[in-house]
């Protein structure tokens, strides 16, 4: 979830974002590798427009809709390990936000990564390099159990000095709250303008889709124009991602 101070420089409506948008969510599908997307935008009384781009199923050539079954991705990870199973357990007084998790994964047990704290990881501050390649296949395929995440959670080299900066890491979210679903989602609020953007994505690709998705439309909206060279940081991103995943599928395939 993405929090932005804004100032609108036209009166683009969401209608017209979207139409403005539209080329360029085609073009960040195709760059990307995602099948479909479904976006929602929202204003003070709740939905005011979506939109549905590409398809639910490839094979069968179906079109999503209102009615079509998203994963949702990283919303997930507020869902279950912070509000549902986290969350419960801090109020019933069972679990406490500075635990240690190797308090409770006693394969973390003498490792450095396991002295990290629930709140830690919760908020990505752990300093750990990333890794997503390792969690994730080029084919959208969830490469590891849940205990193999932990035994490779546990061998995470650090990135940056602990507690220091943010620095975004799935295998955190993986140790605490389970294993992370296949597919990707984000949300941008807006609180000054009391709207905001949901997009939901039906795989991971080959680069945050839907995160690109969000942004082309916060541009339009906000600016009533999209930057020419938008597609190049958009094409550029998933060749990197590609080439990376690619080479991690082939390292775990020998």
């Amino acid at each position: 979830m993405t929090r932005l101070t804004v100032v609108r420089a036209c009166k683009a409506t969401w209608q017209d974002a979207l139409s403005l948008a539209k080329p360029t969510i085609a073009q960040i599908c195709v760059e990307t590798g995602t099948p479909g997307l479904a976006i929602g935008m929202f204003g003070p009384c709740g939905k005011v427009l979506d939109g549905y781009h590409g398809y639910r199923d490839i094979g069968k050539k179906i079109l999503p809709d209102a009615d079509t079954v998203f994963n949702l991705g990283s919303m997930c990870k507020g869902f279950t390990a912070l509000v549902l199973a986290v969350g419960c357990l801090v109020a019933d007084g069972k679990v406490h936000w500075d635990d240690c998790i190797d308090r409770f994964i006693q394969d973390l047990r003498g490792t450095p990564n396991g002295k990290f704290t629930i709140r830690d990881l919760l908020s990505h501050r752990s300093g750990l390099c990333r890794s997503d390649g390792l969690l994730f296949g080029s084919d959208n395929r969830l490469l590891l159990t849940k205990s193999q995440g932990i035994d490779v959670f546990a061998q995470l080299d650090a990135a940056r000095p602990p507690r220091q900066d943010f620095l975004y890491n799935n295998f955190g979210y993986h140790a605490v709250g389970g294993n992370n679903i296949g597919c990707s989602s984000t949300v941008y609020l807006f609180p000054e303008l009391q709207s905001g953007i949901v997009v939901l994505g039906n795989a991971l690709a080959h680069s945050d889709a839907t995160d690109w998705t969000a942004q082309v439309l916060t541009e339009a909206y906000l600016c009533g124009i999209i930057d020419p060279p938008f597609c190049q940081y958009v094409a550029s991103a998933a060749l990197k991602w590609t080439s990376a995943m690619e080479s991690v599928q082939a390292v775990l395939d020998k």
